[in-house]
């Protein structure tokens, strides 16, 4: 008898062992998932796994995406990767088009695949110093001369002969006959200046010549004036024909004798020898150099400055009929000048960035789901994401808007720091606030006690910042999704199964 109640008393000791030991088993959910859904897939994408089991995941990629990285349950860019299934898991594999020169744009697209660091490039990936627009082999940056005639050779400064002025007579350099004219000298449509020549051939080029048609065969002297031509005044006139007897020593005459300190040819009240505008229109006021208004280009823009409205241009910009570069205008009025203006067309009164285009107070965080909303944007403000429009609210908009059983899966939740008690007891609330900013959030109390029916994915939430999150989740028994990650607050607070 003693023998047989040992026996049963073994019995149900190892039965009751044995049902704790199954008690104790947990399992875990993975999910996973690839980002774009087009970039690739994740292997496996989901699976039930015991606590404590070593799960590899893969990350494949489709046509020219690249794996990038992991995030969501697990971080960082080893492919394959192995995590430890202490909790459900939701994770994401990160995809991306390759773009091996960093210029923005992939390689796909990009015509230019080396682009040096920094550059600016135009939508086929090229920067300037890519391209040779005028194919002389010179890139664009470099050449001097943007359009050189197809077939010419060219320096390096990209100039081929007929855009070259190797001696800066103003002649080029296919056409110039004298290629060595001194500098500031004026060279006739062959690039030869007076020094240069001697047209007369009487032994005294024209520079020094004050006799310039000697007669052939006269002896001229060192002036290059014969017997016949001399005069008195040394003006190149002989005295019968001088009417300007007087001429300063030096000076070039007309046929008359006279100067051009003698002279006013375009009664502009400033003598030919200092007048830079020998043709000034008249009636028109002229400054110390004879020049008006019309025949002055003060910025060398290409637009006289009577016509000119911008008379600064920077140099080398190009500009309007109106005499104003990019720089100088800001055509839709939004700040932003129009070399600079990424969007032209701006409307009246909207607030733009650097590049000239308007801000939407709502943007998507970096993680691809959080709505943000930014300093500057005011409660009640709107803005669109993806097609969908989001609403700024506050606390109490959003407290109201939770009580009247109204949609807010579309609101930008940033201005608000407390959330305690905001599903308490919401027993149909299920919609998908996966999105919402709670970055600010301090207080999450009892903010989802008793909504038995909510299971959404709140494990993108950032709740760094929330300090009491008493019962958060407590009696919501349809809730299988991920949860926040708390890291301020005691799981035992919020997952209590005890809890009333």
């Amino acid at each position: 008898m003693k023998k047989t109640v040992t026996v049963v008393f073994l019995s149900l000791l190892f039965i009751l062992i044995d049902s704790c030991s199954k008690e104790d088993i947990k399992v875990y959910e993975l999910t996973a998932a690839a980002s774009p859904a087009e970039g690739g897939s994740v292997s496996p994408s989901s699976g039930s796994f015991t606590s404590g089991e070593e799960v590899s995941i893969t990350a494949k990629a489709s046509g020219e995406y690249v794996f990038k990285n992991w995030s969501g349950g697990i971080r960082g860019t080893t492919n394959p990767a192995k995590m430890n299934m202490n909790s459900d898991k939701n994770v994401i594999a990160v995809f991306e088009m390759p773009d091996a020169d960093n210029d923005g744009v992939t390689d796909s697209l990009d015509q230019c695949p080396d682009t040096s660091p920094g550059e600016d490039v135009d939508q086929s990936g090229c920067s300037p110093s890519d391209k040779d627009s005028d194919g002389d082999g010179v890139d664009d940056t470099t050449d001097l001369c943007a359009e050189t005639p197809e077939g010419e050779e060219v320096n390096e400064s990209g100039c081929s002969a007929s855009q070259s002025d190797s001696d800066e007579d103003t002649i080029p350099d296919d056409i110039d006959q004298c290629p060595d004219t001194p500098a500031g000298e004026t060279a006739d449509e062959l690039g030869c200046s007076p020094s240069q020549k001697d047209s007369d051939a009487d032994g005294i080029t024209d520079d020094l010549d004050q006799c310039q048609n000697t007669p052939e065969g006269e002896t001229a002297d060192s002036e290059g004036c014969s017997d016949s031509q001399k005069d008195s005044d040394l003006d190149g006139v002989s005295d019968d024909l001088d009417e300007c007897a007087d001429t300063p020593t030096g000076e070039t005459v007309d046929s008359k004798g006279c100067s051009s300190s003698q002279n006013d040819s375009d009664e502009d009240g400033v003598t030919d020898d200092v007048d830079q505008c020998p043709d000034t229109p008249n009636g028109e006021s002229v400054n110390a150099r004879g020049c008006s208004a019309s025949q002055t280009d003060s910025d060398e823009d290409g637009v006289s400055d009577d016509l000119d409205q911008c008379p600064d241009t920077p140099a080398g910009e190009t500009v309007d009929t109106q005499g104003c570069s990019g720089s100088q205008k800001d055509s839709d009025g939004d700040g932003v000048t129009d070399n600079l203006d990424l969007c032209p067309g701006t409307s009246d009164g909207a607030t733009v960035d650097a590049d000239g285009c308007p801000l939407s107070p709502i943007y998507l965080d970096a993680n691809g789901v959080t709505i943000k909303c930014y300093n500057w944007a005011n409660v009640g403000d709107t803005g669109e994401i993806n097609g969908i429009t989001y609403t700024i609210v506050d606390e109490a908009m959003l407290r109201n808007m939770i009580s009247t059983n109204q949609n807010v899966s579309n609101v930008c939740t940033t201005r608000v720091t407390d959330m305690s008690n905001l599903f308490r007891s919401k027993v149909a609330f299920n919609q998908p606030i996966g999105n919402w900013d709670v970055s600010n959030v301090r207080n999450m109390r009892f903010m989802f006690r008793s909504a038995t029916s909510f299971n959404q994915d709140l494990g993108n939430w950032s709740v760094s910042q929330v300090t009491d999150c008493f019962r958060f989740s407590t009696n919501t028994p349809q809730w299988k999704l991920p949860k926040p990650n708390f890291t301020n607050c005691r799981e035992s607070q919020f997952f209590s199964e005890l809890d009333p």
